[in-house]
């Protein structure tokens, strides 16, 4: 009588099953890291709704005074204009971040330039209310056909504390 040999596991199918694994883990992985990335895009621009509207109702709550030009030179040697201004917050509430657009226009009155920089932000302090603080915005190779004239200067995203 002859003895069964059990069978043993070929060592390429436990090979391929090891692979697959990891193929199935790392397939996984992405789809979870996808979609993760999907919710944080959308509170992100949900958060940036939020701040549109609330500078749409409470731009009118932001001053921007005593703005005037300064020429000066970036560490390559080229010419920076410096936007020199100061911002005040007429709202009972600490501002956040407040971004501003500004508009250079032609001798037509016709945009050449917009830009939007954020003189306050979650890298400074936060402005109290009824405070006031001076702000510096440097734009380089300003066109050409620029009116120099001060641009319109419009309150596009701000934040109030809560």
């Amino acid at each position: 009588m002859m003895n069964p040999i059990p069978d043993r596991p070929k060592e390429g199918v436990n090979l391929l099953r090891i692979v697959g694994g990891i193929v199935v883990f790392f397939l996984l992985f992405a789809v979870v890291a996808y979609l993760a990335s999907r919710i944080q895009d959308r509170r992100r621009v949900a958060a940036d709704e939020e701040m549109i509207q609330s500078a749409e109702q409470f731009g009118s709550q932001i001053e921007i005074g005593h703005v005037y030009f300064n020429t000066g030179e970036n560490f390559l040697g080229d010419r920076v204009r410096y936007l020199n201004g100061i911002v005040t917050n007429r709202d009972s509430r600490p501002l956040e971040l407040l971004e501003l657009t500004f508009y250079f226009s032609d001798k037509l009155g016709q945009t050449v330039l917009r830009e939007s920089k954020r003189p306050i932000d979650e890298h400074k302090a936060a402005l109290k209310p009824g405070e006031s603080r001076e702000f510096a915005i440097g734009f380089e190779g300003l066109p050409s056909d620029w009116n120099h004239q001060h641009p319109a200067i419009k309150v596009t995203r701000l934040k109030f504390e809560r």
